[in-house]
């Protein structure tokens, strides 16, 4: 195992995830972007307008974490640095860190 499964054992660090169909675009057409609660200013100032209820979910966030977490000990998701991604079952996944 290696370092990002300790950072994405909770939500902690997690600005967002997104979820939407494998081999999309991941601007939000074909999927959706849901926010932690504990980032909502940040995010809302790094996207230009504020964030209203139906962006912030963390349930959402945390789901998308369990399943890249259970991608990375399996060796099926990728990780890049600022963010995490991997895909099953004809959807993609992303966790993007602070």
């Amino acid at each position: 195992m290696n370092a990002p499964l300790v950072d994405f054992a909770g939500l902690a660090g997690i600005h967002h995830v997104y979820s939407g169909k494998a081999g999309k675009c991941t601007c939000g057409c074909a999927g959706t972007h849901r926010y932690s609660s504990a980032y909502r200013e940040e995010a809302g100032k790094a996207r230009g307008y504020a964030l209203d209820d139906g962006d912030c979910n963390d349930r959402q966030v945390s789901k998308v974490v369990r399943l890249l977490t259970a991608m990375l000990i399996n060796g099926n998701a990728h990780d890049e640095g600022g963010h995490v991604w991997g895909e099953a079952d004809g959807r993609l996944y992303i966790a993007y860190r602070d």
